[in-house]
């Protein structure tokens, strides 16, 4: 015998109870041990209605109907016919399904959409800086409305991705772009990515070793890490090697 299950409820289906169709459609079933008010409340709550066989496997899912919010009892449903015509009677629940309308589609869509959002941003905290820059959407713009930054966070302002440097209460006048002990640029390209312009970094986001900047028409690659130094000025040769 067939059952269906809606919500958190399975309830056993008459013979032919199961009517849906495309865009609507009802099922017909018997209430078991559960009062109308029981099986209503639990209409109203489900998302989604399963089809199951005799041997517990689900044959059908419906996540595009919905309660159609009309539920009906009938105490002298005839639930089967014996060989010698015996009609046998039994109480049914009819319950009315339909297609969603826009707004609940809509809802439905927007809902989904900020879990999967959510999921991304939370795998993006585990990115390395390279796979951040290819991603850098996934990443909030810098807020100076005392939000809380912790320490590895990375944010975008100005068009550019930084990271935190350190646990702080943003404030207003602490932007990325002027407040180097707080925030670092992320992160220097890779050579495959070509060398970007050399610009002086403050004393906690320096140029790591291996890294390429052009500097006075000239390409230089980075010997040490954390490396504040103009390329190319006296005094530099074991921090900066020229390339061409």
């Amino acid at each position: 015998m067939e059952s269906i299950k809606i919500g958190t409820k399975t309830y056993q289906l008459v013979a032919n109870g199961y009517q849906l169709g495309e865009r609507n459609g009802r099922v017909i079933f018997l209430p078991g041990e559960d009062s109308f008010d029981i099986i209503e409340k639990e209409m109203k709550s489900a998302v989604g209605i399963q089809l199951i066989d005799g041997l517990g496997e689900v044959i059908e899912s419906r996540t595009d109907l919905i309660y159609a919010g009309k539920l009906s009892k009938d105490t002298k449903y005839v639930v089967s016919i014996s060989e010698s015509g015996e009609e046998n009677v039994s109480t049914v629940i009819m319950a009315e399904f339909r297609e969603p309308d826009v707004r609940v589609q809509v809802s439905r869509l927007e809902e989904t959409t900020k879990v999967v959002a959510q999921a991304a941003a939370f795998a993006a905290t585990s990115f390395s800086d390279e796979q951040a820059l290819q991603v850098s959407e996934l990443y909030p713009e810098w807020s100076g409305d005392g939000v809380q930054y912790a320490l590895g966070a990375r944010l975008n302002y100005g068009g550019i991705l930084y990271k935190v440097l350190q646990n702080h209460t943003s404030q207003p006048n602490w932007t990325p772009d002027k407040a180097p002990s707080l925030f670092a640029k992320v992160p220097i390209p890779e050579p495959e990515a070509g060398p970007v312009a050399w610009e002086q970094p403050g004393s906690t986001n320096g140029y790591s070793k291996g890294d390429f900047v052009t500097h006075n028409g000239s390409t230089w690659e980075s010997l040490v890490d954390n490396n504040v130094w103009e390329p190319g000025v006296v005094g530099t040769e074991s921090l900066w090697k020229k390339k061409n």
